[in-house]
C-alpha cells in the first residue's frame, strides 16, 4: 500500500466502524483495524475522527463569493477547491437559465481532487 488512514471511524455499510484504510494505485482497501502496515507508506492518523466517503454536490450556484453564472474558469476552480477542502469530490454547477456567453466557462475547467484524503471530525 501507499498509503494508510488508521485510528478513524469508518463509514461501512451504514454505520462507523474501526477499520483501516489503504491506498494503492488509486483504489482503496478496507482492512482490519489492527492491519500489519507496509514500511515506506504514508500514513494519517485520524485519532478521534470520522472517515467518509466523498460528497458529491449536485445542484449548486457557487461558493466563496462566487456565482457560477458570472464566473471564469480561474474562478470555477476556486470553488472547487473550496469544495474539495470540505469533503466534496464532485459538484455540478446550476446554471440552467444562463446563457451560453455566461456559462462558456464551464466546459474550460477541470478539476483534481487534493492530493491528501480528506478526514472529518
Amino acid at each position: 500500500m501507499e498509503q494508510y488512514i488508521v485510528n478513524g471511524k469508518v463509514f461501512l455499510d451504514g454505520s462507523f466502524q474501526e477499520k483501516t484504510i489503504g491506498v494503492e494505485g488509486g483504489c482503496i482497501r478496507i482492512l482490519p483495524k489492527d492491519a500489519d502496515l507496509e514500511g515506506g507508506a504514508k500514513v494519517y492518523d485520524a485519532e478521534g475522527k470520522k472517515v467518509v466517503p466523498g460528497f458529491l454536490d449536485i445542484h449548486t450556484h457557487g461558493a466563496v463569493g462566487v456565482d457560477v453564472n458570472a464566473a471564469t474558469a480561474e474562478e470555477l476552480g476556486k470553488i472547487g477547491h473550496f469544495r474539495a477542502t470540505q469533503g466534496t469530490t464532485s459538484w455540478l454547477c446550476s446554471d440552467t437559465f444562463a446563457p451560453p456567453s455566461k456559462s462558456a466557462s464551464f466546459g474550460r475547467i477541470r478539476m483534481h481532487p487534493p492530493s491528501t484524503p480528506i478526514v472529518f471530525s
